[in-house]
């Protein structure tokens, strides 16, 4: 779970590497913390020196949608779905819309709970949409 001072990767080729949460605007079950599919309020701590072309600056403040986390969640079918490691991943959002991303790329895999709560767009960027276990056949696993 991600909550206020978290710092997060972002997924994107915005421009921005680094950010921090500066606040949950749309909580999932009324939560004070923000889990796959939530849109935060970020402040950019750190630029990618790798792109050329930046659509945001250092200390510039955004909304974002946490598109990955670390912990396991079990999913209704009995599955489990386990992100791969680098902890939590946000896709940062243009001005004014809570489902238009700023990037036109999103790297790695991005859960698909995102096409439950509407982030199609951000689900067509991602070259990977992660299922439940038992969805994949071949993986299960261990209790």
């Amino acid at each position: 779970m991600v909550q206020v001072r978290t710092v997060l990767n972002v997924a994107d080729n915005s421009g921005a590497q680094l950010v921090r949460v500066i606040g949950v605007l749309r909580r999932r079950r009324g939560r004070p913390t923000a889990t796959t599919g939530s849109i935060l309020s970020v402040s950019v701590i750190k630029t990618d020196p790798a792109v050329k072309v930046k659509k945001v600056a250092k200390g510039e403040v955004h909304t974002a949608l946490l598109i990955r986390t670390a912990d396991e969640k079990p999913r209704r079918d009995g599955g489990w779905v386990r992100m791969p490691a680098g902890g939590a991943a946000a896709v940062l959002l243009a001005r004014g819309t809570t489902d238009t991303p700023l990037g036109s790329r999103v790297r790695g895999p991005v859960s698909a709970a995102l096409r439950r709560d509407g982030n199609v767009k951000v689900l067509s960027l991602a070259r990977a949409a992660l299922m439940s276990t038992t969805a994949v056949p071949g993986v299960m696993r261990r209790r």
